[in-house]
Parts: structure tokens; sequence; C-alpha cells
């Protein structure tokens, strides 16, 4: 099984700027999954700055943002994964993450983690 690396225009090169370890999109056996979506503007390419729901909602807009770049989109999401710093705001991310899933109407699971 062979795996084709997406580039994302903004966010491939942000995720590099960031010095984060990661590829933001990739492509295995007709799946594609996605990760570092950091709360970047996709016009600008500057981070996002603001509450946990301002950051969420910028999350997710990166995330539909690699999705289409990778020929897909929200509609065949299975699940969204948030990772926030302490607990109280992973509720807050995940409400807002919810709320804006649910608006985009779409159905997929939503979970939080927090890091230690």
């Amino acid at each position: 099984m062979k795996k084709e690396v997406i580039e994302v225009p903004v966010m491939s090169a942000k995720v590099q700027a960031l010095g984060l370890p990661c590829t933001t999109a990739v492509r295995v056996n007709g799946f594609v999954f996605i990760s570092a979506t950091p709360p970047v503007d996709m016009v600008t390419g500057e981070l996002v700055r603001g509450d946990i729901e301002t950051q969420t909602e910028a999350s997710l807009k990166a995330l539909k943002h690699c999705l289409e770049a990778a020929g897909t989109s929200l509609d065949y999401v299975v699940m969204v994964r948030i990772y926030a710093r302490t607990h109280a705001p992973s509720a807050r991310a995940r409400s807002c993450g919810t709320t804006w899933i649910l608006r985009q109407g779409q159905g997929a699971e939503l979970t939080g983690a927090t890091a230690l």
C-alpha cells in the first residue's frame, strides 16, 4: 500500500514553518488522513489568535480546506479529534467544533483529548 503525500496550499508551508514533524494530508488505499491543522487563516497564512472557540473554528476551516485540496470534503469525514493543552478549553472546543460541523450539515463524530 503506497501513500501519497498531498501538498495543501497555505497549510503545508505553515506546518513546515512551525516545525511540526508531520505531513498535513496523506492518501492511502483510498482514505485521506489529515493531521496538524492549527488555527491558520487560509487567506493570509497567519495564525488566528483569540479564545478557544475562535481557534477551534479556524482549525476546522483549515481542515475543510485540507480535505478539498485532497479532492474530498466533510461529507466523507468519519471522526475529528481535537487536542487542547488543558481540560477546560477541551470541552469548549468540542462543543464549538460539534456546532460548526453540524452547521456544515455533517454528522462526523467529534472527540476531544487533552495533552499532558
